[in-house]
């Protein structure tokens, strides 16, 4: 017994229209940040601001009587607390990066997050390189990259560390905590 033909392509719709709205809130949120740390350049502060707002949420939902929160014991909230902090070490260099470069810098080095990811896979989770076909198209995307970093007139060493810095902390955050 399969999977009938609609059913399929209903799924794909579906899939694709999720696909579309994370991709339309993701690059507005970028566009909403690079934004916020133009007009206030401590990307700390903003970057605060948002983390206060998002735990905020969650509390006033429990007080409405929502069950969102459960219970948290020590065992339980440890790996939270390695998480929230790359999070947060991820969101600094993001609103860093943003300060000191365009939005089309952190997207292109964004771009290069699949072949990160497959690096620290294989060398530390002993899992399997992609095929060929993949990885031509992740060096690809790369060399892409690369070539758009090129565009901009020798960028500061700080800028550099920066970006480096948000790759390493979400590359990190996708692996090892996933």
């Amino acid at each position: 017994m399969g999977v009938s033909p609609t059913t399929t392509s209903q799924n794909v719709g579906e899939k694709l229209i999720w696909i579309a709205i994370y991709s339309l809130c993701s690059s507005s949120m970028l566009v909403v940040n690079k934004l916020a740390v133009a007009a206030i350049p401590l990307p700390t502060v903003v970057s605060g601001a948002q983390l206060v707002s998002s735990a905020i949420v969650p509390l006033l939902m429990q007080l409405c009587g929502y069950s969102v929160i459960g219970k948290m014991t020590y065992a339980r909230s440890l790996p939270y607390v390695v998480y929230t902090t790359m999070f947060a070490a991820g969101l600094f260099a993001n609103m860093k990066a943003l300060l000191l470069t365009n939005v089309g810098a952190v997207i292109a080095a964004r771009c290069c997050l699949p072949l990160i990811v497959s690096v620290i896979e294989y060398f530390f989770m002993g899992r399997s390189w992609p095929n060929k076909r993949s990885m031509v198209s992740l060096v690809r995307v790369r060399c892409w990259c690369c070539s758009f970093s090129l565009d901009f007139s020798s960028p500061q060493s700080s800028v550099l560390s920066v970006v480096d810095t948000h790759l390493f902390s979400v590359s990190s955050e996708t692996t090892l905590l996933h």
